[in-house]
């Protein structure tokens, strides 16, 4: 390792040796590395004309008190085993802040196994980041259809309703036009929406399928954004007839708030849950730390400002999602 290091932005030859390198070292293969070729940065370190360590950033905003607000979001960074030791990874993370702080970036956040170094650049883990899991029969039990019709797949419209919610909430991406299909290829998702007979679309949902070895199937729903309880009612009601072989729906990490208390519905029209058998209140749903908190990070860039928000993580970056700004008629629900 007597070769001096070079930290550069990587054209198309460089690419491709990332792409190897991040297979070798995740011990997998890395889809985004491709599929966000056309809309991400990446930066690498080579020794020797060798890429050794690099990563991806994207240049996002972030809803902050209804504004966006210019986020550098890293992910899918590595260093070659060979060369971890020498603290590589906090060379290689500041070579990868620098070009979106130099586009904008006023804050950043990252998603990483390794801590140590994320604390030394400045990132803080402000809480744990959960997913929230809930039994299929709790969720029949609790609440009953309303008067909504379900459509598959997103319109105009729609999208239009996830924005305008994100916007209420501290932390969610203002998706780029390229997101939602990049999301939907990755996760495989499956998108709805609701909306009473007449009306614009109140809620929209979107969810995958996991296989189970005990009993074949796992419902996971990654986005769910209502516009008031009526909505969430609905769209609670259709994930518990969804697929009768799902016994578990798993609200991914961020696709809820951190305490789901809006999961109490006093206005079902179904029968009460026999005694001794919980209902689908906040008090039954399971929470499921992801990692540890010190896992999900967030730095300002470049002033030192904090803001007590959770974090939940996604490939290309990890975003953060917080408490609700004050509002006369919050929305109930969300998603990233």
């Amino acid at each position: 390792m007597n070769q001096q290091l070079t930290f550069a932005p990587a054209d198309d030859g460089l690419w491709e040796q990332y792409d190897q390198l991040a297979t070798r070292a995740y011990g997998h293969s890395i889809g985004d590395i491709t599929h966000l070729r056309e809309h991400a940065d990446l930066q690498v370190a080579t020794r020797g004309g060798r890429v050794v360590a690099g990563g991806l950033g994207l240049l996002v905003d972030q809803f902050f008190g209804g504004a966006p607000v210019p986020s550098a979001c890293l992910g899918d960074g590595c260093v070659a085993p060979e060369e971890r030791g020498d603290h590589l990874a906090t060379d290689m993370t500041a070579e990868r802040l620098r070009p979106l702080i130099e586009r904008g970036a006023v804050i950043s956040t990252i998603t990483t196994s390794s801590t140590g170094y994320a604390r030394r650049l400045g990132w803080e883990a402000p809480t744990g980041v959960l997913a929230w899991g809930v039994a299929t029969d709790d969720l029949k039990r609790s609440f009953a259809s309303a008067d909504f019709e379900v459509e598959h797949g997103l319109t105009d419209e729609a999208e239009a309703l996830q924005r305008d919610l994100a916007r209420q909430w501290n932390g969610p991406v203002h998706r780029p036009s390229w997101w939602t299909r990049w999301k939907q290829d990755k996760s495989n998702l499956t998108t709805y929406r609701f909306a009473r007979p007449g009306h614009p679309t109140a809620g929209l949902l979107s969810l995958t399928t996991m296989r189970h070895e005990r009993h074949g199937m796992n419902l996971v729903v990654h986005d769910f954004w209502a516009a008031g309880q009526p909505a969430a009612t609905a769209m609670l009601a259709f994930l518990s007839r969804h697929n009768t072989r799902a016994r578990t729906i798993t609200f991914r990490r961020g696709a809820l708030p951190l305490t789901p208390s809006s999961f109490t519905d006093s206005a079902t029209t179904a029968p009460p849950p026999k005694p001794g058998t919980p209902g689908c209140s906040a008090s039954s749903i399971s929470p499921r730390p992801y990692g540890s908190a010190a896992g999900r990070a967030t730095s300002p860039l470049p002033y030192r400002w904090r803001s007590r928000t959770r974090l939940a993580g996604g490939a290309g970056g990890c975003f953060r999602s917080g408490p609700e700004r004050p509002r006369s008629s919050p929305p109930t629900s969300r998603g990233r």
